[in-house]
């Protein structure tokens, strides 16, 4: 993580890059890091529309939890 954002959010790089580099925010792509790390998780996962439906695809976002949780 450089402390940027893929997107822009008006402040978002100056407080990705403040808190990730006090140690209070973290990314990682490995579960047993995020759960050794902290309680609260935000997950980042893509959303694509599902085909010929304004209705996303949650599919990474079940595989993802379904991974972190036993962790």
């Amino acid at each position: 993580m450089r402390g940027k954002a893929q997107f822009f959010e008006r402040d978002l790089d100056e407080l990705l890059a403040k808190h990730t580099a006090s140690g209070r925010l973290r990314f990682t792509a490995f579960y047993g890091d995020a759960a050794d790390f902290a309680d609260l998780h935000f997950i980042g996962v893509g959303t694509p529309q599902q085909p010929g439906t304004d209705a996303y695809d949650l599919t990474h976002l079940f595989d993802a939890v379904t991974r972190l949780a036993p962790t």
